[in-house]
């Protein structure tokens, strides 16, 4: 049996139908607030659905696409890069740690790790982003965390 496209899994990735109305694909939910009914409504993460900026059913379509397609357990979408940076950083940073960033990155992103560094006593390790650079911080500074952009400042 040859493997599915990539177009194919993401076509039925989400499995969803909604038998009130009969329809296969999720509807896109635009609100803010979910009514409450005295009944909790439970995501599949089993949360409470109340606000959009938590949890919202449209999002959670394309989390569970983005997992299939990436072979991962579940994943997470954000409106930005940087809440997904700050999520990222802040869950996986704790006091004393250390953190590997190149001196390119965009300016909103150092001024994070600036932050970090000063609010959770992160160690910024700043290194020079050509690979062989990177490698020998890694070997000589033994960093918790490494941080890279796929696209840094230009120069």
């Amino acid at each position: 049996m040859r493997e599915l496209r990539d177009s194919t899994i993401a076509v039925h990735a989400h499995e969803f139908y909604d038998e009130k109305y009969g329809v296969f694909i999720p509807p896109i939910f635009l609100t803010t607030i979910f009514e409450q009914r005295g009944e909790t409504l439970l995501t599949d993460r089993g949360t409470e659905l109340k606000y959009s900026r938590e949890e919202n059913p449209t999002v959670r379509c394309l989390e569970r696409v983005l997992a299939t397609l990436e072979h991962g357990a579940d994943s997470l979408a954000f409106n930005s890069g940087m809440s997904a940076i700050s999520a990222t950083l802040i869950h996986l940073l704790k006091g004393n740690m250390k953190l590997l960033v190149p001196i390119e990155v965009y300016g909103s992103t150092l001024q994070l790790v600036q932050a970090l560094e000063s609010k959770l006593g992160v160690k910024n390790v700043i290194s020079w982003p050509e690979t062989q650079d990177i490698v020998q911080n890694i070997i000589e500074e033994r960093p918790d965390v490494v941080f890279v952009e796929s696209i840094t400042n230009p120069t």
